[in-house]
């Protein structure tokens, strides 16, 4: 049944326009994807995303009863103060011990102009759009920092409403019945809620902290007209798994972009956190199935998620905090554009988990134990789910890279070697993104100490790492060389694959060195660069790299920049 577009506050809600009811239909109350995409997925079982960021929209049957109360209390309390209140001066209305939060804040009042208003006798009256919002010093507007959000806007909505230029402003009609409704409109940003009526129990109980309005004034929400928009979820990584979700996210992009309009910020950006992103109407093109279908009242309803919006970002300073502290870690977020109806949630959300498990399990290789505990995600203990990874990722992957022409062995020391240690060197120290230790490579890979420094040996001469010692013996890649390396290694497949192949080889190498171990009872004695032993075998069979052609040149270039 369509919605009608709305005004300035609900702009974002033309995705319910496409919903549709389906009596007499069997099904699953709530679901996301269909049998034939299932049938060509790999199953994952994995953690459950953690809802973050999320607006929902509610009006009231109150013949804008609300709207008003508020609306004169702004007016007065203007009056009373002599100016007009904003976002940088709101007015204090007291103080709230939230449900939501973990102490005591200030509720701020202010208005702000809407785009919607009346015309009467040629003229035009702006009305305005009434918010509550808490704060940690009312005094200097500084806005409460707890992580679980609550701030609601109070709107008008009645027959007659204009834009300036006299246009008619008209806003979404009910899910149900297609029926416009007039009444007081709530629309509530929120943050960690699991259901529309865990975010609507904030927004009342915000509203009730004014004094302003009593739970009965309250008591006629309109249930059709209860949407939610820009639902997101996401998982809290550990940083050294950053780099791994960064690539992934850019394969994708670059997927999509082939297909439809899929936009890609190809870069991290500065500011408030570190980001790379991308925003596409193609996500079926990776092999995922975006259409929904929810029960509600016996009826079931189908919809679709035309545009998601992909992130990885970590706070500005993360790199200053202990490693202990979850924000030193960065997560990888997914987002459904566009509205949707209150009982649609649970069949968004788990699209979105569809999405985001693939992406972070699958796609890029990171581990249960790679997931941070944070206030509101367990971590490795978050309840998992099961939900299907597209096989066509995999074959879109391989064309798209096989298509441009880009090689496999790039780099001669790979070409013709029997040994994948160089190779597993190599992408650990891409993969990490910084300066890594020989215990760390060792650990990674499996590798014994020596024939890591010899293999880091040849790859310093060619000018692809080089070492440096403070304490320990340290070796780092140049960003420039980073990024150009990982385009040539493996990427037919997606980075989680080769991280488990190198944790397989890492095993073998492992079950191989105790094995030699237990046959031989008088091992020789073999010095590491960190001055401690390790012990070989006579039988040692570690690689030992032939000696590589010279490193190609790059054009009016001595070597990589540092």
């Amino acid at each position: 049944m369509p919605a009608p577009r709305g005004g300035d506050d609900t702009k974002g809600l033309t995705s319910s326009s496409c919903v549709t009811p389906t009596a007499d239909r069997e099904g699953p109350t709530d679901s996301a994807g269909s049998d034939t995409h299932a049938q060509n997925a790999t199953l994952i079982e994995y953690p459950e995303g953690q809802a973050h960021g999320v607006t929902l929209w509610l009006q009231l049957n109150d013949d804008n009863g609300v709207y008003d109360r508020f609306t004169d209390a702004q007016r007065r309390l203007n009056n009373e103060r002599g100016q007009n209140a904003d976002s940088q001066n709101p007015h204090d209305l007291g103080s709230i011990s939230a449900s939501w939060t973990n102490g005591t804040d200030t509720v701020g009042f202010f208005s702000s102009g809407a785009e919607y208003g009346d015309h009467s006798d040629g003229k035009f009256t702006q009305y305005y759009k009434q918010i509550l919002n808490l704060y940690e010093d009312i005094d200097s507007a500084t806005i409460a920092h707890n992580p679980a959000k609550c701030r609601v806007e109070i709107h008008k909505r009645e027959s007659g409403l204009c834009y300036k230029d006299g246009n008619e402003y008209t806003w979404p009609a009910g899910w149900i019945t297609g029926q416009q409704h007039e009444g007081t409109l709530l629309k509530i940003q929120l943050s960690y809620i699991n259901s529309p009526g865990e975010g609507i129990a904030r927004a009342f109980e915000l509203l009730e902290a004014t004094g302003l309005v009593s739970r009965q004034d309250l008591a006629s929400p309109i249930t059709e007209t209860v949407r939610f928009s820009g639902l997101e979820s996401h998982h809290r990584i550990h940083k050294n798994h950053e780099k791994d979700a960064i690539d992934t996210l850019r394969d994708s992009a670059k997927l999509v972009a082939t297909e439809g309009d899929g936009k890609e910020k190809a870069a991290i950006e500065k500011g408030h956190h570190q980001i790379y992103s991308f925003r596409n109407n193609r996500i079926d093109f990776l092999g995922f199935d975006t259409s929904l279908s929810w029960t509600y009242r016996g009826d079931e309803y189908t919809d679709s998620i035309d545009q998601h919006y992909l992130k990885v970002y970590r706070h500005t300073n993360a790199e200053d905090f202990a490693e202990t502290r979850p924000q030193a870690h960065p997560k990888i977020e997914i987002k459904a554009d566009g509205a949707y109806p209150g009982p649609a949630w649970n069949a968004v959300k788990r699209q979105l988990d569809t999405i985001l498990n693939a992406h972070t399990s699958d796609f890029a290789g990171v581990p249960e134990s790679g997931l941070v505990e944070d206030l509101y995600h367990d971590g490795p203990d978050q309840d998992t789910i099961t939900t299907p990874s597209p096989n066509q990722y995999r074959i879109n992957l391989r064309e798209y890279f096989t298509s441009h022409g880009l090689k496999k062995d790039i780099i001669s020391l790979l070409v013709n070697n029997r040994s994948d240690s160089a190779k597993d060197i190599l992408y650990t120290v891409i993969r990490l993104g910084r300066k890594v230790t020989y215990d760390e490579l060792k650990a990674e890979t499996g590798l014994t100490k020596r024939t890591i420094r010899k293999w880091v040996k040849r790859l310093e001469e060619l000018a692809i790492v080089d070492r440096s010692q403070s304490g320990k013996m340290f070796i780092r890649m140049s960003d420039f060389v980073r990024e150009h390396l990982r385009s040539w290694i493996d990427k037919i497949k997606p980075v989680g694959d080769t991280k488990r192949e190198i944790r397989n080889r890492k095993q073998e190498r492992i079950k191989a060195r105790e094995s030699d171990e237990s046959d031989s009872p008088t091992p020789a004695t073999v010095a590491t660069d960190g001055g401690s032993e390790i012990r070989a075998s006579p039988r040692d069979t570690t690689e030992t790299p032939p000696t590589p052609p010279p490193a190609p040149a790059e054009p009016n270039s001595t070597g990589p920049p540092d």
